[in-house]
């Protein structure tokens, strides 16, 4: 009696914790029982993660630079997945520079994370028991999920998407609420913070999702009966998380078209169409690999439309219309638009001609496949609600275990797809090989390098104390050490008189500021050349360090404004927060059938 109790105040009960602990260890299992590297980026990422740990060791703090081998102040975390690697490189730090262990953890709690936000929003929706968690088997045993987790080996874009189904069902619970709790609100806050600060193509097409999805809602519910003002904070609060990452935001924002792939990410790859976006392959049911020798495994690299649970959706709905709810049956037709529209970008590029820029630059339009799946599992969840709102009898029962038999099945495929990724690399010590070169799986090279600076040719030779090289073979230039993370770097020289020199560093005066030489340029591959302008035989001065003024300074106010915003909001909540036990949910979306 008690379990049933607790069951329909929206937890969960008994043997119900079963299901996601028992998924969520098969599918981590091989990340955790095993030393392989599956897809081409999962040991790229695990690399870049040791290195956001060591400048925290050196440091006391995360930087928006690698320094390596293939260059020196290399801007990578300004631009990409700033918020993700210093969370995570400052974990590594924390554990002694056990990277691995802070790595693996990330995901671990992403799949928690996902799973949780899953079912908590099947729980706000009004389903109980086994069928709340339908969800978070659709999604987090996805074909595309795993994908970003083993096949294509993602992370920062794992962690955002993992971060988003959190997003929604507290974005539900607060709108709901008659009174604000802390709680929720902070973990509203977080996940907004992680959704937005992991990866830039999820923060604007999550954003989207989010956007899409509140419209839905607010068609298909009156909005009178919600609290007054309460949409209005939700956003804000939404707008203080994303301003948590201002500190990277605003110059990569600033910065993002002087950089090479910055240049060309808008030419996706895949802008619709392409080998596998192909119907017969988006489509396939089996999630078979097509193209390899052997049709039962599972392509490592897998954008599979969650088809046999579409097919329920489609047949409960058809079933339960008639006594489904007019407002959940808006709510089918507009998750059926969305759906629609995710399927006509990925399958065609002809849509692509009326999308805007900054949504262009999704690079690969199989990244699509998460809000497809989330579409899809939104139609199983309002179809379980119609199934629900059926009368008693065969009918129902036949659909009921049809949707449990889709759970097992998608479970199924989801243990099979995680374990049958293959390593990239021998196994996770090769990462580690060497701090300062990245493992043999490294293909980026510089796409984070200056690109907007003209091409300038070299004018001097070697210089004793400021470069090395100018063998017949190779160029001389001015060589920063990348032996250990620093803050700035400094050399005293004599100039041997004015002319240009190649650097190693691999960024624009953007994000560096160089005194005693002029920067004019850069390099063939990337790296800037300076401009030497003292006499011959002048003992002279040449550094480098981060600049100090805007958009990073800006961008660091915003982070430190947005925070102490959440910090007062939380306390205000805390102080005055009455919550006395029974209280109802209020009006707005309800999941009763």
């Amino acid at each position: 009696m008690r379990a049933r109790t607790v069951a329909r105040r929206g937890t969960l009960a008994g043997w119900d914790w079963a299901i996601p602990a028992g998924l969520i260890a098969a599918l981590l299992a091989p990340m955790v029982l095993t030393s392989r590297t599956f897809g081409q980026d999962w040991p790229n990422h695990l690399w870049l993660v040791w290195q956001q740990g060591r400048n925290v060791s050196a440091l006391g703090h995360p930087s928006y630079f690698l320094d390596s081998n293939l260059g020196a102040l290399y801007p990578i975390y300004a631009f990409y997945g700033g918020t993700l690697y210093a969370v995570a490189g400052t974990l590594s730090a924390l554990l002694g520079n056990h990277a691995t262990v802070a790595y693996v953890a990330v995901f671990a709690a992403s799949f928690v994370a996902a799973f949780a936000g899953c079912t908590w929003l099947s729980l706000e929706l009004g389903l109980r028991g086994w069928r709340a968690q339908i969800l978070g088997v659709i999604y987090v045993a996805s074909a595309y999920y795993l994908t970003s987790a083993y096949g294509r080996g993602d992370f920062p874009e794992l962690v955002a998407t993992s971060a988003l189904p959190v997003v929604i069902a507290s974005a539900l619970h607060l709108l709901r609420r008659p009174s604000l709790a802390p709680l929720p609100v902070a973990v509203f806050a977080l996940a907004a913070v992680v959704m937005t600060g992991s990866h830039a193509i999820t923060l604007v097409w999550g954003t989207t999702f989010l956007v899409a999805l509140a419209v839905v809602t607010a068609v298909a519910f009156s909005a009178r009966g919600l609290p007054r003002g309460r949409p209005l904070v939700v956003a804000g609060v939404f707008a203080l998380s994303v301003g948590v990452n201002l500190w990277f935001l605003l110059p990569a924002a600033a910065y993002h078209g002087k950089v090479g792939i910055g240049r060309t990410a808008a030419r996706a790859r895949e802008l619709g169409g392409g080998a596998q976006n192909r119907a017969q392959d988006i489509f396939d049911p089996l999630r078979t690999n097509a193209l390899g020798p052997h049709p039962l495994l599972i392509s490592p690299t897998n954008a599979r439309v969650p088809v046999v649970a579409l097919a329920w959706a489609m047949l409960a709905l058809a079933a339960g219309w008639p006594r489904l709810p007019r407002s959940w049956r808006r709510v089918a037709v507009g998750l059926a638009v969305i759906l629609i529209v995710l399927l006509a970008l990925i399958m065609f590029h002809q849509p692509w001609a009326l999308v805007p820029t900054p949504w262009r630059y999704v690079q690969f339009t199989i990244r699509l496949q998460t809000y497809v799946t989330l579409a899809v599992a939104g139609l199983v969840v309002v179809g379980i609600l119609a199934v629900q709102s059926m009368r008693r009898g065969r009918a129902r029962a036949a659909l009921m275990g049809a949707v449990a038999a889709v759970g097992v099945l998608t479970v199924a495929q989801g243990v099979v797809q995680a374990w049958t990724v293959p390593s990239v690399l021998p196994s996770r010590d090769t990462v580690f090989r060497n701090a300062h070169a990245p493992p043999s799986s490294w293909y980026a090279q510089l796409d984070y390098a200056d690109a907007s600076a003209p091409i300038v040719g070299s004018t001097l030779g070697p210089i004793a104390g400021l470069t090395t090289g100018g063998g017949p073979n190779s160029l001389a230039r001015v060589t920063l050490p990348v032996d250990r993370p620093r803050a700035g770097y400094s050399f005293t020289y004599v100039s041997p008189g004015p002319g240009t020199i190649p650097t190693n560093v691999a960024t624009g005066t953007y994000l560096v500021k160089v005194t005693g030489a002029r920067p004019v340029g850069r390099s063939p591959d990337g790296t800037m050349v300076l401009a030497l302008g003292d006499p011959p035989g002048r003992v002279s001065r040449l550094a480098f360090s981060v600049i100090d003024r805007t958009p990073i300074g800006l961008g660091l106010a915003g982070t430190v404004v947005s925070v102490l915003g959440l910090v007062t909001l939380l306390g205000v909540l805390a102080r005055r927060r009455r919550t006395p036990r029974g209280t109802r949910a209020g009006p707005g979306v309800s999941g009763s059938a």
